[in-house]
């Protein structure tokens, strides 16, 4: 029994939304924004990175599609990778409008790894967790 609760905190700590923004925060910061130009960033980060997973997320579970991140039906999980590769794209352009190109690659690279997640979810099962730690 506590077990299973130690599982689901660290499960939840390390959740991919919450890494990824970490990450992306923190290079954001060691890329060089600061001040207002970081909070700015980080404001739009919450509306467009975090904001539409965790929307999907709470939907899924509503409906009992999904239980967190992990999507029952296998035919659900490459439209809903699917709909993050394509917020992904904004998500790159957004970043590019900070005029910093380290951090323009970062998202790129974030948008070729959600590009690998769709493909590997046409016919197997992946891990989000894993994959995020992987960063």
């Amino acid at each position: 029994m506590i077990l299973n609760s130690i599982a689901l905190y660290v499960s939840r700590l390390l959740d991919p939304m919450w890494v990824m923004a970490l990450v992306t925060m923190l290079g954001a910061y060691r890329m060089g924004l600061h001040n207002v130009a970081l909070w700015r960033f980080f404001v739009i980060v919450a509306t467009i990175m975090i904001a539409p997973p965790l929307v999907l997320r709470l939907r899924f579970a509503k409906e009992k599609r999904s239980s967190g991140w992990d999507i029952r039906d296998r035919a659900h999980r490459p439209k809903a990778i699917g709909v993050l590769l394509a917020l992904g794209v904004v998500n790159v352009l957004v970043a590019w409008t900070f005029g910093n190109a380290s951090l323009g690659r970062l998202f790129i690279f974030y948008e070729v790894l959600r590009a690998g997640f769709f493909l590997i979810s046409l016919v197997w099962k992946i891990s989000g967790h894993a994959a995020a730690i992987a960063l």
